[in-house]
């Protein structure tokens, strides 16, 4: 599925929020895949290590793929220090000390302890916060914390950052904690910013609002210059979103040719 979507799209770097994918058993064939299919590939993913199993389902995670010339420019990797599996990200440099951070997050629903089933998300990350020394974990509220300071922190270092996020919430409602993040980050709603909120279309296909978005820093809107958009629903229960970025003109200069394994007689 990953890589009939990147196919189709011409995607050189896709986010899957909430990959329900128990990455620690079944990444290493997912690599093997993405290398089948191009020269060159990376895949970064996260999950809580704590709720592995045999089985190829766990609920949330995420997974950032890059694929092609792009991957040359990645300088670092890495997912959630705080080993709650919320999201994964590659970071990138260019000419001129240019860098982004790429970031595929997934924020669990609001809920409460009492109701919530043991296998999902919200019950997931409340046990880790409370081995953690956490009195009463919030995981929606930890997460909007910790998103944000990544972020703010991310800037502090130089960093223009691109955000992809299943957020389970809505920038139009009132004490939206995503319209929070993006004031408090000085971020931009790219759909928005191209389109406007008018006809706006529900992004979960049992839901009535967008809870999905991709948001950059101020920096980086000039260079999401051509499309952006909101598939119809497909195999997910989420819409997928796509941007077109002018990764040329914000690292002023193409991508170094990296030759795949077979060229460089790699087995």
């Amino acid at each position: 599925e990953v890589t009939n979507f990147m196919k189709d799209r011409w995607a050189g770097t896709v986010g899957y929020a909430e990959s329900n994918v128990n990455w620690l058993r079944f990444g290493r064939s997912c690599k093997k895949k993405l290398t089948s299919e191009w020269a060159v590939a990376t895949i970064v993913t996260s999950q809580i290590p704590y709720a592995t199993g045999e089985k190829a389902y766990q609920p949330g995670g995420t997974c950032t793929v890059t694929t092609g010339n792009s991957v040359g420019r990645i300088t670092n990797q890495g997912e959630d220090a705080s080993g709650l599996g919320r999201w994964s990200y590659v970071q990138k440099e260019g000419r001129r000390n240019a860098k982004i951070t790429i970031i595929t997050a997934y924020c669990p629903q609001n809920g409460r302890i009492d109701t919530a089933r043991p296998a999902t998300v919200f019950s997931q990350q409340y046990h880790v916060l409370r081995r953690q020394g956490v009195i009463l974990p919030n995981p929606n509220k930890q997460f909007w914390q910790d998103m944000t300071a990544f972020i703010q922190a991310l800037k502090k270092d130089g960093e223009q950052v691109f955000l992809m996020l299943d957020a389970n919430d809505h920038t139009g409602d009132n004490h939206s904690q995503m319209a929070k993040l993006l004031a408090m980050c000085g971020m931009v709603d790219i759909h928005i910013a191209k389109h406007g909120t008018e006809g706006e279309p529900a992004t979960y296909n049992r839901g009535t609002k967008r809870i999905d978005y991709m948001a950059c820093t101020v920096g980086l809107v000039k260079f999401f210059d051509k499309a952006a958009g909101i598939d119809p629903f497909g195999p997910s229960d989420h819409r997928s979103l796509f941007a077109d970025f002018n990764e040329k003109g914000f690292f002023q200069s193409l991508p170094p040719s990296i030759p795949g394994p077979k060229a460089r007689q790699i087995k």
